[in-house]
C-alpha cells in the first residue's frame, strides 16, 4: 500500500511463498514476451500498468533496446503519478478506463494487459479496445488468473488462510462461499456468482475459459486475430495468451464500430 492504493509492485517483493510464486510467474510472462517481441523494437503499451512496476521490469530486463517505447495506462489516477515519479525519458503514462470500450488515438506493436481484465467491469468492451489499438501484425499479450476447478479451490481456500475477510461483501445468503465451494469441487460454472458492476475486487466468478471462448468467436474466427501462443503459468493457476492482430482490412474494420 501507498498512498492510500495497493500498487501491485509489492505482490512482487517480499520472502512469503506467495510472493515467490509471483516473481517466478512474471519471468515466465516476460520470456514470452521477448521471445515473440519484434527484433528491431517498437512500441509497447501496458494496460492496468498499476504503478509501471511491469514496464520498468520490461525495458530493464528483456526490452532493453532505445529503440522500444513504453506507454502504461490506468483509470487510477493515484498510481498513475507513482509511475509518473519513476518516469524516464521513453516512458509515458497516461489515464484510460478499460470499461468504456473506447479508441486511443494510438497504435502499438505489443498491447499487453497481465492480470487485469478480471477486475473489469465489462471485459468486452476491455477486449475491443485491446484489439483497436493494436497495430497491424502487432502482439496483444493477456494474462488471466484460473479462478475454476482444483486450482480455484486450492486459492479459494489458502486466501481464507492468509488473508482477514479476504473477499469482503462479495457473498450473500442467496449465492453464499458454500454454494462457491460446492461449485469449484464439482468443477462447474461460477460467472453467475457476478453481479454487473464497474468493476470487481475479488477474482471470484471469473473465468478465463469464457474470456477464451469469447476471443475465439469474435476474433479468431472472424479472421482478426491468430493465436501464437498460449500457456499455463504455475501449474495452470493462471493462463497466458499471446495473439497476432492480422493485416487490416474492410472486415476487421466493422469490429471498430
Amino acid at each position: 500500500m501507498q498512498r492510500g492504493v495497493f500498487v501491485h509492485e509489492t505482490s512482487y517483493k517480499g520472502n512469503s511463498p506467495a510472493k515467490f510464486v509471483h516473481r517466478a510467474r512474471l519471468r515466465e510472462i516476460l520470456m514470452s514476451v521477448r521471445k515473440h517481441s519484434p527484433k528491431d523494437g517498437g512500441s509497447i503499451a501496458d494496460f492496468g500498468c498499476s504503478n509501471g512496476y511491469i514496464l520498468r521490469e520490461m525495458k530493464d530486463k528483456i526490452l532493453t533496446e532505445k529503440r522500444w517505447s513504453f506507454y502504461g495506462f490506468d483509470k487510477n489516477t493515484q498510481l498513475l503519478e507513482l509511475a509518473r515519479e519513476k518516469c524516464e525519458k521513453n516512458m509515458e503514462f497516461c489515464s484510460f478506463d478499460l470499461n468504456s470500450g473506447e479508441n486511443i488515438n494510438q497504435k502499438f506493436d505489443i498491447v499487453c494487459c497481465f492480470e487485469t481484465i478480471e477486475h473489469v467491469g465489462d471485459w468486452e468492451n476491455a477486449l475491443k479496445s485491446l484489439v483497436n489499438c493494436s497495430k497491424d501484425n502487432g502482439l496483444i499479450v493477456i494474462t488471466v488468473p484460473n479462478e475454476n476447478g482444483m486450482q480455484g479451490l486450492v486459492k479459494f481456500i489458502s486466501r481464507y488462510l492468509v488473508r482477514k475477510n479476504p473477499y469482503g461483501e462479495f457473498f450473500d445468503s442467496s449465492m453464499s462461499a458454500f454454494n462457491y465451494l460446492t461449485r469449484l469441487l464439482r468443477d462447474e460454472s461460477i460467472s453467475d456468482f457476478r453481479v454487473p458492476a464497474d468493476g470487481y475486487g475479488p477474482h471470484l466468478g471469473f473465468e478465463w475459459k469464457k474470456l477464451y471462448r469469447f476471443i475465439v468467436k469474435n476474433y479468431v474466427d472472424r479472421g482478426v486475430l491468430s493465436l501464437v501462443h498460449q500457456q499455463g503459468l504455475m501449474m495452470n493457476f493462471n493462463y497466458l495468451f499471446i495473439f497476432r492482430r492480422n493485416h487490416y482490412s474492410e472486415k476487421t474494420r466493422l469490429l471498430e464500430v
